[in-house]
């Protein structure tokens, strides 16, 4: 495990998604900590997680949409959340979208495709960060993931 540039980390995967939303014309903005916040942890998995979430925004959100990746800090914990105007998520399948090939429901999972397999994975690397997931969500309403992970300082 080593020290984790958030501003660095959450750039990187910003400017990949970027690639992504060319052709549906979305709007990708970002809000980051100061230089310098750090956490701990497996940088090539914390993008994972990031990029995850920014990938799923942009397949369920439609043209002209909007996705914003944000980042704020609390003294023990940094709050990472992907927000965006798509099809949302409707309630009842809050958790089980977070279980393995669990794709939630037949007819999104067939329009959209996709193994299910993002989001569980998501939600074990932020566990084996010592961290957690959750969404919030309204179907038709757009769709808000955070994880929230371990700090180790702000500098």
């Amino acid at each position: 495990l080593v020290k984790i540039d958030l501003v660095a980390c959450l750039s990187s995967c910003r400017t990949i998604a970027a690639g992504m939303v060319e052709d549906k014309k979305i709007l990708i903005t970002m809000s980051t900590p100061p230089e310098g916040a750090t956490i701990l942890g497996d940088e090539r998995r914390i993008k994972q997680i990031i990029f995850n979430l920014l990938s799923n925004a942009i397949k369920f959100t439609p043209n002209r949409g909007e996705v914003n990746l944000d980042c704020s800090l609390a003294p023990a914990a940094a709050l990472i959340s992907v927000s965006d105007t798509g099809i949302g998520v409707d309630s009842k399948y809050h958790q089980q979208i977070f279980e393995p090939v669990n794709r939630g429901p037949a007819d999104v999972a067939a329009e959209f495709g996709g193994f299910g397999l993002g989001l569980p994975l998501v939600k074990q690397l932020a566990e084996l960060h010592g961290g957690k997931v959750w969404v919030a969500s309204d179907l038709g309403e757009g769709s808000t993931f955070n994880v929230l992970l371990p700090r180790i300082s702000n500098t």
